[in-house]
C-alpha cells in the first residue's frame, strides 16, 4: 500500500531536478523524519523515473513511528525536502530497512536483467520470507501487459525473481 502511495508521490511534475541516487538523498530525508518523531525509522525507498545509472531527481522515503503509530513519507528533490506527509496509520508498522545496495547498483543488475525501458520504477522495501524479513529492490519496467519487472536481494545482489505484467 505505501508502495503504489510513493510511486504515486514520487511521480508527481516538478521543475528539472539534479539527479541523485536513493542513498545520496537519504540523509536528509532521516532529517526531515527525525524532525517529524524521533523513533522514526525508515521502512521503504521510491522512485517512479529512475535514470539508467539508478538516479532520480525525486525520490520518496517512508519512515515508521511506533509511538505515533504512523507513517511519514518524505519527498526529497535534489537533495532538499520537498514535501512530508503523514499517511497509513499502524497498518503500516514495519521493520527498519538497513544494509541496502544503492539504486545505481540495484539499476545495473535489473538492466542486466531485461530493464530496458528509460525510466523504470524502482524501490527498496522489507519481504517476509519463511526465513525472516529480506530487503529487496524491485523495478518495473512499465504497466503495460508484458513489461517485465525484477526483484533483487539488496543485500547481495541475487536476482530473486523475474515476472512480466499479466
Amino acid at each position: 500500500m505505501i508502495f503504489v502511495v510513493m510511486a504515486l508521490l514520487g511521480g508527481g511534475a516538478l521543475a528539472r531536478a539534479e539527479g541523485l541516487t536513493a542513498k545520496a538523498s537519504l540523509v536528509q530525508a532521516r532529517a526531515s523524519a527525525r524532525n517529524w518523531r524521533r523513533d522514526a525509522v525508515l521502512i521503504r525507498i521510491n522512485a517512479t523515473t529512475v535514470s539508467a545509472d539508478g538516479s532520480s531527481n525525486i525520490w520518496s522515503y517512508a519512515f515508521y513511528s511506533s509511538a505515533a503509530r504512523n507513517c511519514l513519507v518524505v519527498t526529497v528533490a535534489s537533495g532538499k525536502t520537498i514535501d512530508t506527509a503523514e499517511s497509513g496509520g499502524a497498518i503500516c508498522a514495519e521493520s527498519e530497512l538497513v544494509d541496502f545496495m544503492d539504486s545505481n547498483r540495484a539499476m545495473q543488475i535489473a538492466v542486466r536483467n531485461g530493464i530496458k525501458q528509460p525510466g523504470p520504477t524502482m524501490g527498496v522495501m522489507n519481504t517476509p520470507t519463511a526465513k525472516g524479513n529480506r530487503v529487496v529492490w524491485i523495478v518495473y519496467e512499465g504497466l503495460k501487459s508484458g513489461d517485465p519487472s525484477v526483484t533483487i536481494d539488496a543485500r547481495t545482489g541475487e536476482v530473486l525473481e523475474k515476472t512480466k505484467m499479466p
